[in-house]
């Protein structure tokens, strides 16, 4: 008989065994001896939120314990890693703690579940929680619903973003492309055409009917019919950067995107003795540099 899984399913509340009525502490503990949960799926945490909290925290004192479990080292996080965060920055040397005995999948529950209830999580954090929960639990998309208290359809529309390519992806994470884009980006047959259309998207800021008629006039382009990559159209700033190096270095230069992170420069020499010139330019800056950062740099 298989063994059972303990949390799946339950409220987090239920899963954490206690109640908003009862976060009586354990103890405290030496914030210096707890290390984060290693399957926390927020990767950003808004300074500027953290900071109001280290405020509320040195007038009132941390008024929720964070719930944590043994670990070879000292504690883990289970719950609570903004107040643990803020508490450092209060300059607190101890946390009230809750000390539970959790195994890995129900940290992996607790860490998703918290962030989901709590609406911590951008986008892309928030599909890959959902992936990584069905991965590690052992779970389906249903299960998954249930747990965070959503529809199946709302966890398979966020886990579609899994599929976008990484600079999409990068693009929904800092809000320039929003989910609701990305059915119409993934409607397209190749990563080239999905980034092109998420760069439309960004530079002209197209809603999400907008974005599929684009999608459509893509896919019949006679230019991508004949299988020729799609030109990027430079924004403002790729422009002024063009500027500001044609002004540093006296040459024409050319800034050719290819996706949205990555492209070339084209700098334009006249003769021998300018392309010297401008390599004697890039010297001197590779110099400065390395005397800046101690790292080394070859032209």
């Amino acid at each position: 008989m298989a063994e059972k899984k303990r949390g799946l399913g339950k409220g987090l509340s239920e899963l954490l065994s206690i109640s908003e009525k009862s976060e009586v502490a354990d103890t405290t503990i030496a914030v210096d001896l707890i290390k984060p949960n290693r399957y926390q799926p927020r990767r950003v945490f808004d300074d500027l939120a953290l900071n109001e909290l280290a405020e509320s925290i040195k007038m009132y004192g941390v008024l929720q314990p964070v719930i944590v479990r043994k670990s070879a080292t000292g504690y883990e996080l289970a719950a609570g890693e903004r107040r643990w965060r803020a508490a450092q920055l209060a300059e607190l040397t101890e946390i009230p703690a809750i000390i539970k005995d959790f195994n890995d999948k129900e940290m992996i529950e607790i860490a998703v579940v918290e962030n989901i209830q709590r609406e911590d999580l951008n986008p892309l954090e928030e599909a890959t929680a959902y992936q990584r929960l069905m991965d590690e639990c052992g779970i389906i998309q249903e299960q998954v619903s249930a747990r965070v208290g959503k529809s199946r359809s709302a966890v398979a529309n966020i886990c579609r973003l899994l599929a976008l390519p990484r600079e999409v992806q990068d693009m929904v994470s800092t809000g320039e492309v929003s989910p609701g884009h990305a059915r119409a980006i993934l409607s397209l047959p190749t990563v080239e055409q999905q980034i092109q259309l998420a760069w439309l998207i960004a530079q002209n800021q197209l809603n999400v009917r907008q974005a599929e008629e684009r999608a459509k006039k893509i896919i019949t382009s006679p230019e991508l019919q004949e299988g020729k990559k799609p030109q990027f159209k430079k924004s403002i700033y790729i422009t002024d950067y063009e500027q500001r190096l044609e002004q540093q270095y006296g040459a024409k230069i050319r800034i050719v995107p290819k996706t949205l992170e990555r492209g070339k420069i084209e700098i334009e020499f006249l003769s021998r003795e300018d392309l010297e010139r401008i390599l004697e330019e890039l010297s001197k800056q590779a110099a400065a540099a390395v005397s800046a950062t101690g790292q080394g740099f070859v032209v």
